[in-house]
């Protein structure tokens, strides 16, 4: 058996004329949980149901354990694939009971075999009390338990969701993606998971793929997209930050209007002399060692810590954040520096740095 549960290799999809995927390829190994994470409306739970067999693929090809299920003139159907599917609103049956809906998938086990996997996957989900209510006597989040049960139980080979926590308070949000991390991991489930929220996906995936008008701009884990961006879409759409202009100098220092920056070694740029430098909010500090002034423009209280929003003298804005108890007024003047030890240059319009070998 392949280790590859997922391979996907160069796929397009496509509505009438209108390409909305274009050339993603990726894999996808056992136990594994990856995320699509975009924008609203960059493809990604059009791609979702490509590979679950509802569109046909314009281009490319799809695989699942090795077996082709996708190509332009290829389509197996979503009942023949094995696959498990969360959908956004559920889709519970609402005249049947959480351990029918549950057991709704379950129809060619006995009746033994139904009643032990029906506990099994009840109390995995922490509903077993549950059994006998109806949909609408759940809340939201115990709605979303049984949709993820209903798909969990009969084993599939993969497990797609489609924004879990789309019609949940957001109160309610972290709480509940580490709990549907704690069971996907627990049930051993390969599992894809598309949302819109960088921190559902960061809790939840082991990989992230972050699209944009239907191509895949990168693939890594949280911390490699945080930190290491491939490019200036990625590095505004993870994680807060602001981009600053950079001059690389013949003394290999980055000059910028926050004082300059020494540059490891061999990391210059081979095709560009001036640069663009992503700095998040932790990288901007305000003390009394600050070399340059600037002016608190805006201020959010999230209550760990304080964001602030500071405009330079070059008219360039930066964010800082400091501790919740260490407050400046909007239009106060304060001194800041740079704290950075690995600076992240990205290139004009998505362009890509190329570095001397």
């Amino acid at each position: 058996m392949s280790e590859m549960v997922l391979t996907l290799s160069q796929v397009a999809v496509a509505y009438g004329k209108q390409m909305i995927v274009k050339d993603i390829s990726f894999a996808l190994s056992r136990n594994r949980i990856i995320c699509l994470l975009g924008p609203s409306g960059c493809g990604k739970t059009t791609l979702l149901r490509a590979i679950a067999g509802f569109e046909p693929v314009a281009a490319g090809r799809i695989e699942i354990e090795g077996r082709v299920v996708s190509t332009a003139r290829t389509l197996v159907p979503a009942e023949a694939r094995n696959i498990g599917i969360v959908f956004q609103d559920y889709a519970l049956f609402p005249h049947l009971t959480v351990a029918q809906n549950v057991a709704f998938g379950l129809r060619k086990l006995s009746a033994a075999q139904t009643s032990a996997r029906l506990a099994e996957v009840l109390e995995l989900v922490g509903l077993p009390e549950m059994r006998d209510r109806f949909p609408h006597q759940l809340s939201g989040g115990q709605q979303q338990r049984v949709a993820l049960a209903r798909a969990i139980a009969p084993n599939p080979r993969l497990l797609l969701i489609d924004e879990p926590f789309s019609n949940l308070d957001t109160m309610l949000r972290e709480h509940l993606a580490q709990e549907l991390g704690r069971i996907l991991r627990t049930s051993g489930m390969t599992t894809i998971l598309v949302t819109h929220d960088q921190q559902e996906a960061f809790v939840m995936a082991d990989e992230i793929g972050v699209l944009k008008a239907g191509k895949l701009q990168q693939w890594g884990d949280a911390d490699t997209l945080y930190h290491r961006p491939a490019n200036r879409f990625v590095a505004g759409f993870i994680g807060k930050g602001a981009v600053l202009s950079a001059r690389i100098t013949d003394e290999g220092f980055l000059d910028t209007a926050l004082g300059q920056i020494k540059l490891p070694e061999n990391t210059a740029p081979a095709n560009q002399r001036r640069v663009e430098i992503l700095l998040r909010p932790n990288q901007v500090r305000v003390d009394q060692n600050g070399v340059v002034n600037a002016t608190v423009v805006g201020k959010v209280f999230r209550g760990l810590d304080i964001l602030y929003t500071l405009q330079l003298k070059t008219g360039q804005q930066v964010l800082s954040v400091t501790a919740n108890d260490i407050h400046y007024a909007v239009g106060a003047q304060l001194h800041a520096r740079l704290d950075v030890q690995q600076p992240v240059m990205l290139a004009d319009k998505d362009a890509e740095l190329r570095f001397a070998t």
